[in-house]
């Protein structure tokens, strides 16, 4: 998922490795960025180690510009310096649009589930406490419980709402808990699932419960690009 504002571009997640010589940062990305004339990427976040995410970053590396590099989990790019690791507080300024790593924090275990390691990005107008997107990698509902008790509180400054919510874990049952719906309050939900995926991601009842609260939902198994 690529987010550009007037110049700056941020990647989120790389998409699989499909073989030794096929990854989508090669047969999608790169084309997609030459065909906007996108010539570098400012951040690339790696959400977490898991395949379908971090899969197309070592050919990312080798053959297009990145200036830095956030990682979640266990991602790692061989050969390259310019990697930090997603923490919760990072946050920056870029054309009036700011971004902030709400998720993992510094007292996450190296234990928990990879899937739980995955690093949460708010992009939201930098006066603004609303959210314009959340990304949210393949959380659990354990993640999205502490996240609500963290920023949806009366003390926090923070909040989680958002427009656009990018659906935790491909719509596996697993995550999109009440809780987390009720605090992003989203307008729209996207659902990144590889069509005919072995998961039967995303799952029905999930699609009904973000449908109950009248949540337009884009699902790339359906729509491909999106």
């Amino acid at each position: 998922m690529l987010v550009s504002t007037r110049n700056y571009h941020l990647l989120y997640d790389t998409g699989p490795r499909y073989s030794a010589s096929s990854n989508a940062a090669h047969t999608i990305i790169k084309p997609y960025l030459e065909t906007m004339q996108i010539n570098a990427l400012d951040t690339v976040i790696v959400s977490h180690g898991d395949n379908d995410h971090s899969g197309g970053a070592e050919y990312l590396s080798e053959f297009s510009t990145v200036k830095s590099w956030l990682l979640g989990g266990r991602a790692e790019i061989q050969r390259i310096t310019n990697t930090g690791q997603c923490i919760a507080g990072q946050q920056w300024l870029r054309n009036r649009i700011h971004f902030e790593i709400l998720y993992p924090s510094r007292d996450i275990t190296v234990n928990a589930k990879e899937n739980d390691q995955s690093c949460v990005l708010l992009v939201k107008t930098a006066r603004d406490h609303h959210g314009l997107i959340l990304f949210t990698g393949d959380i659990s509902r354990r993640v999205e419980q502490h996240l609500v008790q963290t920023y949806q509180t009366p003390l926090s400054s923070q909040r989680l709402t958002a427009d656009l919510l990018i659906v935790p874990h491909h719509g596996s049952a697993s995550s999109s808990s009440h809780a987390l719906l009720s605090a992003t309050q989203p307008k729209v939900g996207l659902i990144s699932a590889g069509h005919g995926n072995r998961y039967g991601h995303p799952n029905k009842h999930v699609v009904e419960r973000y449908l109950s609260r009248d949540i337009e939902l884009y699902r790339s198994s359906q729509l491909g690009a999106i």
